[in-house]
């Protein structure tokens, strides 16, 4: 087998380009102007425009599915509210809440399997005196 030479590619053509993706060609597709004629009315959309103004008609006629995909598009979905009872505790929280939460719990597990690998008092150096795994401070006393 040949040694390489320097400064000579061992692949001058480089990687072949990829093919274009089903995004990339419905993109284009739907950005296409098009003549539509459908008895009462003639124009020229693009072709999303075209999907949108038919979501409309379905949604005026009763769809309401059609209706909903609209209105999810245009204002977005409603925030869901979650309750959630721990230890008897009940606490409300959005979306953002929960992700804020599982966010801080992500980083907790990090922090203590750091501890664990690293720092010679393992978990208990970490979580202190008296406390396991799963053990929370109350942060906010007066949150119920």
């Amino acid at each position: 087998m040949a040694k390489w030479v320097a400064g000579q590619s061992g692949n001058p053509n480089g990687r072949p380009r990829r093919g274009r993706t089903v995004a990339e060609l419905a993109r284009a597709i739907a950005r296409e102007r098009v003549q539509f004629d459908d008895g009462a009315e003639q124009a020229t959309y693009s072709r999303v425009e075209r999907l949108v103004r038919i979501l409309f008609t379905l949604a005026l006629d009763g769809n309401l599915a059609a209706a909903r995909l609209l209105i999810e598009y245009m204002d977005g979905k409603p925030v869901e509210v979650v309750q959630a009872s721990v230890e008897g505790r009940v606490r409300t929280l959005s979306g953002d809440d929960m992700a804020a939460l599982l966010g801080g719990a992500v980083a907790r597990v990090g922090e203590w399997r750091l501890a664990a690998r690293g720092a010679a008092g393992g978990l208990a150096g970490l979580l202190g005196e008296g406390q396991s795994v799963g053990d929370e401070a109350d942060d906010d006393p007066g949150a119920a």
